[in-house]
């Protein structure tokens, strides 16, 4: 394998709340998770800060990469900002030996989601395993890996789930007893269960209510067989 060679980039990052730009967060730590894999040169590149509220990501390798910042959790990144510039938040290109400023605006501007599940047919008992937990996912209609993109929400002993903090997007919604993000990410995996889960799109401030039927563990495993999963 031939590895070319190439000019690091230096990325720096402030992060903000909409509507609080003077006010740059400091609880937590900025990173750069590549979008796509290819020779094995890029990885997760994690930023230290420097000064108060501007995180410096050194020797960045070019490519397409997604911006984390796990300090916030009631919020959802709405947009990356280059100078006057608004940039994809789940795929921002950093050039062969770029310097970029780089601002991150995150809103409370949530959606919610609750709703529950439906057992049409007993779930499939095995001896020699323990019975696994029914899970609803929230698998993100891009499949791209971001931070928010597949969330795992557990529901309660009556089958209702709830979960209050949904960046806005597109889901597959399905409940399953194989939580496994190997398979649910998988492009066939998520065409073979689109029709037994329930497509949603969530703006803003949306409370959406849905209903979802259990997929039975035997078509999980058959799916996940006939991949080599």
């Amino acid at each position: 394998m031939t590895i070319v060679p190439f000019k690091p980039a230096q990325v720096r990052v402030r992060v903000v709340k909409e509507g609080e730009e003077d006010k740059p967060l400091i609880e937590g730590g900025v990173m750069l998770k590549p979008v796509e894999q290819d020779d094995g040169t890029r990885h997760m590149v994690v930023g230290s800060m420097v000064q108060n509220g501007v995180y410096l990501l050194d020797s960045v390798p070019p490519g397409r990469y997604q911006a984390l910042f796990p300090g916030v959790s009631d919020c959802y990144l709405k947009s990356v900002q280059l100078g006057v510039r608004n940039l994809d938040p789940n795929s921002i290109e950093v050039p062969d030996g770029a310097v970029l400023d780089l601002l991150l605006v995150y809103s409370r501007s949530v959606a919610a989601l609750s709703g529950d599940i439906e057992i049409t047919q007993p779930p499939a008992q095995d001896s020699a395993q323990p019975q696994r937990p029914i899970e609803v996912l929230l698998i993100a209609e891009d499949r791209l890996p971001r931070w928010d993109g597949f969330r795992s929400v557990t529901p309660d002993q009556t089958l209702h789930f709830s979960t209050p903090h949904v960046a806005p997007g597109k889901y597959l919604i399905v409940a399953t007893q194989d939580g496994d993000s190997a398979l649910w990410n998988n492009d066939s995996a998520f065409k073979a269960f689109q029709s037994q889960g329930v497509e949603v799109e969530l703006h803003e401030k949306d409370n959406a209510t849905i209903h979802l039927k259990l997929i039975p563990k035997d078509d999980t495993d058959r799916v996940r067989r006939e991949l080599g999963l």
